[in-house]
């Protein structure tokens, strides 16, 4: 890997090295990629350097981390193609054409031909938007410069074009650096048998089950207030104390400490409760037997 790369990035010499790179990346997270896009001189043998080519001796990546970056290491260099692979799981490329053939077919049944139909099929994309970004560039290490300076810069990029110019023959390396996605990269799909979702889609869930849970409590609450059956609501308590202890447990101290402060701590005390529950009991004893006489 090359000096000032980061670790998404990977550098090789020829194109069958680039390439089985990619089909690595593919077993190992069982994902596919498909090509987006691909210039026409990218993995071209046929490609030669001309004077007519624009000179680079660095690259910087723009803010929003699509393109690659090249750091500067002395030696000027040439583009010679750009790769981009979606997964296949992505962007559905051919929706508008698919659309367009609809609307054809329609047009076609209104206007009395027979049309055959055919069962819609559901397209299994969802906008992944993980993709490979794959760089192929001609470096000139014969034109190296000692110092990055404008005049350094300048007189050998003027030497190199005037080689060129002059049909000199001139070395240079082909070099491919390939941006490879990360895990994270891609929504809404399978990866290595975990199933990987938007962002939004989970704060989503996670909202729906917390109102979920505030509604079962709140019925718990509601019913308890009518149960009659002491032993039953002794058995209850032991139950939700277990669920309380529970949940603080996904829960940090400071947050246990505010929820303490603004509902004010409650201790169980045992003996406190047997005595509510038989004294309940027997109030209802004697309701009863009031009632008989």
């Amino acid at each position: 890997m090359m000096e000032g790369f980061s670790s998404t990035l990977e550098v090789r010499y020829t194109l069958q090295d680039t390439v089985e790179v990619i089909a690595q990346l593919e077993l190992a997270t069982g994902t596919k990629f498909v090509v987006l896009q691909k210039q026409k001189f990218y993995g071209n043998p046929d490609w030669i350097p001309t004077s007519k080519g624009r000179i680079y001796w660095e690259h910087p990546g723009p803010e929003d981390g699509i393109s690659i970056p090249i750091p500067f290491d002395g030696q000027p260099f040439m583009f010679v193609g750009r790769k981009v692979l979606g997964c296949h799981q992505g962007v559905d490329k051919d929706k508008e054409r698919k659309a367009r053939r609809i609307e054809e077919k329609h047009k076609d049944g209104t206007a009395g031909r027979i049309v055959k139909q055919r069962k819609t099929r559901i397209s299994k994309k969802v906008n992944c938007p993980a993709q490979i970004y794959s760089l192929q560039i001609a470096k000139f290490p014969e034109y190296e410069i000692p110092g990055n300076t404008a005049r350094d810069r300048r007189e050998s990029a003027k030497r190199l074009k005037d080689d060129l110019a002059n049909n000199i023959d001139v070395g240079y390396n082909i070099i491919y650096i390939t941006k490879l996605p990360l895990l994270t990269d891609h929504e809404g799909h399978l990866i290595s048998g975990e199933a990987i979702r938007p962002p939004n889609l989970v704060t989503d869930e996670r909202d729906i089950l917390i109102e979920k849970c505030a509604q079962v409590s709140q019925t718990i609450s509601n019913a308890t207030n009518i149960v009659r059956d002491g032993p039953y609501l002794k058995d209850l308590l032991s139950t939700l104390q277990q669920v309380q202890n529970s949940v603080l447990e996904h829960v940090s101290s400071e947050e246990i400490a505010e929820i303490e402060e603004s509902i004010g701590k409650q201790e169980y005390n045992p003996d406190m409760n047997e005595v509510t529950i038989e004294i309940e009991i027997e109030k209802q004893e004697n309701t009863e037997f009031n009632q008989c006489e």
